[in-house]
């Protein structure tokens, strides 16, 4: 099957779920690298009075993507729709449906560096 129509109210619902969940996974994993920045640089600062300690040239605390701006719009699309069905196509009932959006994996990737078990 390459598309299917879907009721708009039922889209709508789907769509405010998913971005609920996301809205929430983006919270926990910020709060989760909050803490873990904090614990890194309490370690580095605790170091800093050995003369010998070196801080590592690069350290990095990539923060996940807030992607809730794609939930919004295409809630406001199925809103705004005076269609009866709406159209999807397969990618686009990945994304909207089954929230498996183009960026989900690096989303899912970047938070689990601190909320791995903590996501929904």
């Amino acid at each position: 099957m390459d598309e299917v129509n879907v009721n708009p109210g039922e889209l709508l619902e789907i769509l405010k779920k998913n971005r609920q969940r996301h809205v929430e996974n983006y919270a926990i994993a910020m709060e989760e690298r909050t803490i873990e920045v904090g614990n890194k640089l309490a370690k580095y600062h605790e170091k800093l009075s050995d003369p010998e300690f070196q801080m590592p040239e690069l350290v990095k605390f990539p923060a996940p993507q807030n992607n809730v701006e794609d939930y919004d719009r295409a809630i406001m699309m199925a809103e705004m729709t005076k269609d009866e069905t709406i159209n999807l196509d397969r990618n686009q009932f990945d994304s909207l449906v089954m929230d498996n959006w183009h960026w989900q994996k690096e989303f899912m990737r970047t938070s689990s560096l601190y909320a791995a078990g903590k996501l929904k």
